[in-house]
C-alpha cells in the first residue's frame, strides 16, 4: 500500500515537518523543514490539494503544567493546519509525544535526542550529503527530526495496526440540528 503524509511538529511560531511518501519499504522524502508556521500553512494547502495526499499528522500536545502564551499559539496553529486538511476531506490525526516513544523506542522514559539517535540507525544518516546513507534524513534538523518520528510511527502503525490510528483521528463534532 502506498501512501503520502504531511506530519507537523507545530509550535507557536515556526514548526517542524516532513511530507513523506511511502510503499511501506522505502520511503521517499518530497519536502523537509522547519519554517514559519505562515509558510508552513501554504504548504499545507499545496499538500492538501495533491491527489495522493493521505492524511495530515500533528503532534498532540499533552499538558503537564500551566499553559503559557507559546503552548495556547501552539494549539492554535495546529487547529488552523488541520481546519486546511478537514475542508479539503484530508484525514487528520493527532498524536502525543509520549505515545510516539513508546511506539519507537518501547519505553516512556525517552526523550527527543533519543529519538533520534532512533531514528538516524534505523534509516541512516550522515551531516555530509555525499556520505549520506538514506537520502531520507538529509536536511533534517531539530523541529524535523520530530516530525519524521511521527511521520514513521504513523506509518508503521497504519502498515500493522491501523485501528489503533482511530484513536488518534480528529472527527468533526457533530452539530445538532436547531428546531
Amino acid at each position: 500500500m502506498t501512501y503520502r503524509i504531511l506530519a507537523i511538529d507545530p509550535g507557536s511560531s515556526v514548526s517542524g515537518w516532513i511530507d513523506w511518501h511511502t510503499d511501506s519499504i522505502n520511503p521517499t522524502k518530497h519536502g523537509v523543514g522547519v519554517d514559519s508556521n505562515w509558510t508552513l500553512l501554504s504548504y499545507v494547502n499545496r499538500f492538501c490539494q495533491q491527489p495522493e495526499a493521505t492524511a495530515l499528522v500533528i503532534e498532540k500536545i499533552t499538558l503537564y503544567q500551566k499553559a503559557d502564551v507559546n503552548i495556547h499559539d501552539t494549539i492554535t496553529w495546529y487547529g488552523i493546519f488541520a481546519g486546511v486538511a478537514v475542508q479539503k476531506n484530508i484525514p487528520v490525526f493527532l498524536i502525543p509525544r509520549a505515545t510516539i516513544r513508546i511506539g519507537l523506542l518501547n519505553h516512556t522514559k525517552g526523550n527527543d535526542s533519543m529519538i533520534t539517535s532512533y531514528l538516524k540507525d534505523r534509516y541512516g544518516w550522515s551531516a555530509k550529503k555525499k556520505n549520506n546513507p538514506c537520502p531520507l534524513t538529509f536536511g533534517i534538523k531539530s523541529h524535523a527530526w520530530q516530525a519524521l518520528a511521527l511521520a514513521t510511527f504513523f506509518c508503521d502503525t497504519y502498515q500493522f495496526n491501523p485501528k489503533l490510528l482511530d484513536t488518534f483521528r480528529f472527527t468533526q463534532p457533530q452539530v445538532a440540528a436547531v428546531a
